[in-house]
């Protein structure tokens, strides 16, 4: 990542860098796994799951493409982090403001659009996982766990497939009503 970036200064700027310079670039996650058990996963499940960082960049700040899908998470023309099926200016279905310094995608605090307003949901969370999942192909489903079960199970009203029981959420009945 911070030969992308160096590469970046060095070619469209023409900047020269110090060797120390590393010591103020953090270094990005290369996978992060968004999730919830709010209403963001229950009205917008598609947008759960791994997305890695890519070789695309928005805002001067590289993208996340989902693994599987074609939807992704970047910074947006008003320093959110947002996550849209294409890459545009501001439009959204969830969005996150950046934290301090950080370029890093928020854990928490973030918005999902639900056709009316923005709500918050204070169960989505993201979680760095530097290299450790691979993701699910597009016949699965992803579980919280980061396990993969087959698409059929989702939603198939019948028992939990995943430990948290996220497979039969949103889907017309409680999760409850499973033992």
């Amino acid at each position: 990542m911070r030969n992308i970036v160096t590469a970046w200064l060095v070619f469209v700027i023409g900047l020269s860098l110090p060797d120390d310079i590393y010591g103020d670039i953090p270094e990005l996650p290369e996978i992060v796994k968004v999730y919830s058990s709010g209403g963001a996963g229950d009205y917008l499940p598609a947008y759960m799951g791994d997305y890695r960082i890519s070789s695309q960049y928005y805002s001067n700040l590289p993208v996340y493409k989902h693994v599987t899908k074609e939807l992704y998470l970047y910074v947006n023309n008003v320093d959110n982090w947002v996550m849209s099926w294409q890459i545009h200016g501001v439009e959204s279905w969830m969005k996150a403001n950046l934290k301090g310094n950080s370029i890093e995608p928020p854990s928490d605090g973030w918005f999902y659009w639900d056709n009316e307003k923005w709500q918050l949901d204070e169960e989505l969370k993201i979680k760095k996982l530097n290299g450790e999942s691979k993701g699910c192909t597009n016949s699965q489903f992803q579980c919280n766990s980061g396990s993969c079960i087959p698409l059929e199970q989702r939603c198939d009203l019948t028992r939990r497939h995943c430990a948290d029981g996220e497979d039969e959420e949103g889907c017309g009945v409680r999760s409850s009503d499973f033992e």
